[in-house]
């Protein structure tokens, strides 16, 4: 039992380990003289060197460019942007019933209250109502109360203003009046039919993690002037305007022969037109004005609902509404061809509508309520959306660009900048000039081009580093591993339209490989790993103490829970180094059921940088999954790899904490890891200072090996040429008790090795070997200077 779970555990965090490396793997040299210069690139391994030399990066960036504004003042995390497509909507749509909700607030406000004169107490009874439901629903309410003057008389209303927080600070305003007129009408069409539709999206919306921030408003005096909308626009920042991306308006949705959404007059028809898409995707009967009247461009509608402040803003708007503008005037006063206009007349009533046109109010709220909710969902304003905000030192990538201006503009007026810099900025790396003086890295894999309106380009972010005229995938080589942080960070990608002097930035991440994490960016990321662990895992982080420059040496304990490591040091451990023959027949009898060994993760050289992420990444895997499936290869160890079964294989994660407490000391050098150096900032490398411990790091990890006697011990460590797995050769040191070792070492070995060729697809990495079998001497442990000797002899 416990030989598995050892083999499982070692065997997953060294695939991550190797799944890290893999994109550092170039591949196989096709001649012998690229065979030769990949050999004098990594002649600097492990083995070479016993003093490092300090060779600090510069802090200045290579070309002086501008990281991200957004990110950094913000501090936001970068997401994947997506284009608003009909194509990717399934997501939105959910299987429920749209409509019955909003029925009952139809009918509740204009057949239970009725007619809402602006200032009456209908009026504030209709308020009142709809405060009610915004707080049932959970919303943060607010009533927003103002006065007006009409002839000679001072009038009160009030706005009510709900809010959803959603990911993004940005704001859509969804608004619809509740008042009504006083021609007998008990204003069923106008409005209680905006405001139902309204209140339903809200109540569905209630647990969707939105985009954006949502502002519901239902808003007084509509009929007298857009009083309360006017008012609301009055109060609104300059700052406040400029975050809100749009405004709906929902107005007069059951009575008209047709069902419609406009943009306001001459604007920007964006929010229209995503509201279309999404129609004609979802099989809803929809459209826009036709623009038979001259007065009333194609898509527009005029000037007489609440969107008419918002517009005069600036901000984006889209009006639904049902009437028909094929007739009459032709300018959708005419609501229906049978009885012209519903509104303001005593028509505008359930009776009458239900009446007149039957299944037409169901309908009509079905449709609107189904649309406006996918629409709040996936709406996506004008800009630039990017197939992947990550690129990467390690992999070339190509970024799909689309950039939606809200119109067309000509491509040659159009400049890029990464980071604030044109494209032929951003140069390769040559190993034989020692300087960023190469070829761009960053430039078109397809120019830029129009289509549907849209700007659309392949932006190639290619290999950086490259030596002899060949770019390299590999950058474990020392001539290129010191340089990694010299470029990577936040930038903005920005798109400037200089006939219209308009500008557009996306945020990007250059990093080394995806999961590459900076120094600082190392508590960070565990302290998040911690706060979103499953509440069945104990995971704690400390410092084992502090580097010669003052930096925390990070140290995570993995377990079922805190009690695990307590009876481990205050039981096992003491029985285990003073009397292991009782410990073993205890466990043999089964009176020590909880009897949890440790195992110990490590990392010296914190610029063989997977050592440390892969810990790091294999800790968000246990803290948060069940279950983790890989795949190896199955077969007695003396079977030719080609010969091997592959097959899957689960680690369950409860039976692991069932039997085992983890320790992961992600890196014992933190100063290494902000400098990109393979020694201390001393200079001295550490893995030749575990029996002397001259440096305070070594001392600190010391007194923790010392403490924790972990029964499994493993440094993820090293660049060399192939996938190179200790134990090692002869000789050993003496005090090393070879017979009884070998017996665990050799077997976890090669199911690590199995694990990582069946794993990683990447070249360089179909193959595994262990230097005690593989080679007759040359890769020893004859001294416990090195670490992971050190840790095994202990």
């Amino acid at each position: 039992m416990y030989k598995k779970q050892i083999a499982l555990i070692i065997t997953l965090i060294m695939l991550l380990s190797i799944m890290v490396p893999g994109i550092y793997a170039t591949e196989a040299p096709s001649t012998p003289a690229d065979q030769e210069a990949m050999e004098e690139l990594l002649k600097d391994s492990d083995r070479y060197s016993e003093i490092d030399e300090i060779n600090r990066r510069s802090e200045q960036h290579p070309f002086d460019a501008e990281f991200s504004e957004i990110l950094q003042e913000e501090g936001v995390a970068i997401e994947e942007y997506t284009t608003f497509s009909v194509d990717t909507l399934q997501q939105a749509v959910e299987a429920q019933v749209f409509g019955e909700i909003a029925y009952d607030h139809v009918y509740y406000i204009s057949e239970e209250i009725g007619q809402r004169l602006s200032g009456s107490a209908e009026e504030v009874e209709t308020m009142e109502y709809i405060v009610e439901e915004f707080e049932y629903l959970g919303y943060d309410t607010e009533v927003q109360p103002f006065s007006y003057v009409r002839g000679s008389a001072e009038y009160d209303s009030n706005n009510v203003i709900a809010v959803k927080k959603g990911k993004s600070s940005k704001e859509i305003i969804i608004g619809a009046h509740y008042d009504s007129i006083g021609t007998g009408s008990t204003g069923a069409d106008d409005n209680a039919s905006g405001v139902g539709v309204m209140l339903e999206v809200a109540e569905h919306l209630k647990n969707v993690k939105t985009d954006y921030t949502i502002r519901f408003i239902a808003f007084g005096a509509e009929e007298v002037g857009l009083r309360g909308s006017r008012y609301y626009a009055s109060q609104m920042s300059d700052e406040e305007a400029a975050n809100t991306m749009a405004m709906i308006n929902l107005d007069s949705l059951i009575a008209g022969d047709m069902m419609y959404v406009y943009s306001g007059l001459d604007q920007n028809g964006w929010v229209r037109d995503q509201a279309l898409a999404l129609a004609d995707y979802l099989g809803l009967d929809v459209q826009t004005n036709p623009g038979l009247n001259p007065d009333f461009p194609e898509g527009q509608t005029g000037d007489w609902s609440d969107h008419v402040p918002f517009r005069q803003l600036g901000i984006p708007v889209a009006y639904f509404e049902a009437t028909n503008w094929e007739i009459g005037d032709l300018d959708g006063y005419d609501q229906t061809e049978e009885y012209g206009a519903i509104f303001h007349s005593d028509k505008d009533n359930l009776t009458f509508l239900e009446d007149a046109f039957p299944g037409r109010v169901e309908e009509r709220l079905e449709t609107f309520t189904e649309l406006l909710y996918n629409l709040v969902i996936k709406i996506d304003p004008p800009g630039m959306s990017i197939s992947n905000d990550l690129v990467s030192l390690t992999e070339a990538r190509e970024i799909h660009v689309q950039l939606d201006l809200g119109y067309v503009p000509d491509v040659e007026d159009i400049d890029w900048y990464f980071g604030g810099l044109p494209f032929d900025n951003w140069r390769q790396f040559r190993n034989e000039t020692g300087a960023y003086d190469g070829d761009p890295f960053i430039y078109f894999a397809e120019e830029p081009k129009i289509e549907n309106g849209r700007v659309h380009a392949v932006i190639k972010f290619d290999l950086v580093y490259t030596a002899n005229g060949t770019a390299y995938n590999n950058l474990s080589p020392r001539v290129f591993r010191v340089l990694i942080e010299d470029l990577i960070g936040n930038y903005d990608l920005r798109i400037v339209d200089t006939a219209k002097d308009i500008t557009i930035a996306q945020p990007m991440k250059l990093n080394v490989y995806d999961s590459y994490r900076t120094h600082d960016e190392i508590k960070p990321e565990l302290e998040r790993i911690i706060s979103e662990a499953k509440d069945d895992r104990y995971m704690e982080y400390v410092s084992l103490g502090d580097s010669y420059e003052g930096r925390e040496i990070p140290f995570v304990k993995f377990g079922r829970s805190e009690q695990d490591f307590i009876d481990y040091q205050e039981v096992t451990l003491p029985l285990m180094l003073e009397n292991p023959q009782e410990l073993l027949d205890r466990i043999e009898d089964g009176h020590i059921d909880d009897y949890k060994p440790a195992i110990w993760f490590h990392n010296i050289h914190p610029d063989e940088t997977p050592g440390v992420d892969a810990q790091i990444d294999v800790l968000e895997m246990l803290t948060t999954q069940d279950e983790i499936t890989f795949h190896t290869l199955v077969g007695d160890l003396d079977v030719e790899i080609e010969d091997l079964e592959e097959v899957e294989v689960t680690l369950d994660v409860d039976d692991l904490l069932d039997n085992f407490i983890i320790l992961f000391n992600i890196t014992q050098n933190p100063d290494g890891r902000y400098h990109i150096e393979r020694g201390a900032a001393t200079g001295l490398d550490m893995n030749r200072d575990m029996s002397y411990q001259t440096q305070q790091e070594t001392r600190y990890v010391v007194e923790a090996i010392a403490e924790w006697s972990p029964m499994v011990f493993n440094d993820l460590h090293g660049f060399v040429a192939g996938f190179l797995i200790e134990p090692t050769t002869p000789p050993h040191d003496p005090n090393f008790e070879y017979d009884l070792l070998m017996d665990g070492m050799i077997p976890h070995a090669h199911a690590m090795g199995r694990a990582g060729i069946s794993n990683v697809d990447a070249p360089g990495h179909n193959s595994y070997f262990l230097p005690r079998e593989a080679w007759d001497s040359g890769w020893d442990d004859a001294t416990i200077v090195y670490t992971a000797m050190y840790g095994m002899a202990h």
